[in-house]
């Protein structure tokens, strides 16, 4: 894809995955009039990046790539996350702004916090797709929902810029803290493949799964599917530094599985009275859920002030159009409408 010849801004994506080369079909659209660089280790997902036209320029040193950059999005795995800000961190310009994505926070900003410099900002993100297109990434985020992550006394007008990149991929957006989110992470994404490793290891790895194994049908496959597409490094990197939310979660856990446990041990005909009513309440329950999680406007409303279009919300990211206020520190004199 040519770049504009005359962008407002540089944006650098650093992982070009699935996930990152969809934010980057969506950033460089023309319209939005940004230069788009990529870099990724994986030099075939480079390849293919550019030739989807996710990205305008390869480059595969990360410095080289953040060089005078406004925004650097991180869309690399939790393990990635420490090396790549660590590595990016002496390129960074004063003001820039950083958006990482994994699923965890807590750890990101106490390594940011070492390695930053306090006019160099991260900002915390996790999107979460509602409706995957059949063929994405092109899509891949239209109509998901952005959690932003920041910590108290973060610079609020670096927060706000981050807030403009949800428009721009068709999400929809909430704020949270890190303590939070990364609780929230470990009921919703952690505690999962936990229960999936242990179902597992309890049908598994005792006497009798040889004949198991040829009668386990879809129930066993499918709460045990979680692991099919783990990376274990990884998969148990994020689930040991959040051990501490983990544990909480699995102890609720324990003592709903003693709740059933109890109930198992009684009369028949009322254990199965008592399993009835759970399960007909986590049926509705999660049908409600997943009702809500497909269709966003079922969601609480909320008073949302007018928005702006999405040309128009980069016009201001990156200090132009009709509020010239610069997003990363509130005064800076001038544009960066001839920056490269």
């Amino acid at each position: 894809m040519t770049p504009p010849a005359s962008p407002i801004g540089k944006v650098t994506l650093i992982g070009l995955g699935t996930r990152g080369t969809a934010l980057g079909l969506a950033l460089a659209k023309p319209e939005l009039n940004l230069r788009v660089v990529g870099c990724d280790r994986d030099a075939g997902a480079a390849t293919r990046a550019l030739a989807l036209g996710a990205i305008h320029h390869v480059e595969r040193d990360l410095g080289r790539a953040c060089d005078e950059s406004d925004l650097v999005v991180l869309a690399v795995p939790y393990l990635e996350v420490r090396s790549v800000l660590e590595g990016i961190t002496p390129a960074l310009k004063v003001d820039a702004v950083v958006v990482e994505t994994a699923p965890l926070k807590t750890p990101t900003f106490e390594w940011a916090a070492q390695a930053m410099p306090r006019d160099r900002h991260l900002v915390g993100a996790y999107l979460i797709v509602r409706n995957p297109p059949p063929e994405p990434p092109a899509s891949l985020f239209e109509g998901a929902l952005m959690v932003i992550v920041a910590p108290r006394g973060m610079d609020g007008s670096a927060l706000e810029f981050s807030t403009r990149l949800a428009p721009a991929l068709g999400a929809s957006s909430f704020f949270v803290d890190p303590d939070e989110f990364d609780g929230l992470m470990a009921g919703t994404r952690h505690l999962p493949l936990l229960l999936s490793l242990a179902c597992y290891r309890a049908v598994a790895d005792v006497p009798g799964w040889r004949d198991g194994r040829r009668v386990a049908g879809d129930a066993f496959a499918g709460t045990t599917s979680l692991l099919t597409s783990l990376d274990a490094p990884r998969a148990a990197a994020e689930l040991a530094a959040n051990r501490e939310n983990l544990a909480r979660r699995l102890s609720l856990a324990q003592e709903q599985l003693e709740e059933l446990r109890r109930i198992l041990a009684g009369d028949e005909a009322q254990a199965a009275e008592k399993l009835e009513a759970l399960l007909r309440k986590a049926i509705e329950g999660r049908r409600q859920w997943m009702q809500d999680r497909n269709d966003p406007s079922r969601e609480r409303p909320e008073q949302r002030p007018e928005i702006p279009s999405v040309r128009d919300n980069f016009a201001r990211m990156f200090g132009l159009g009709k509020d010239k206020r610069d997003l990363t520190h509130g005064t800076k004199g001038g544009s960066t409408a001839d920056k490269p």
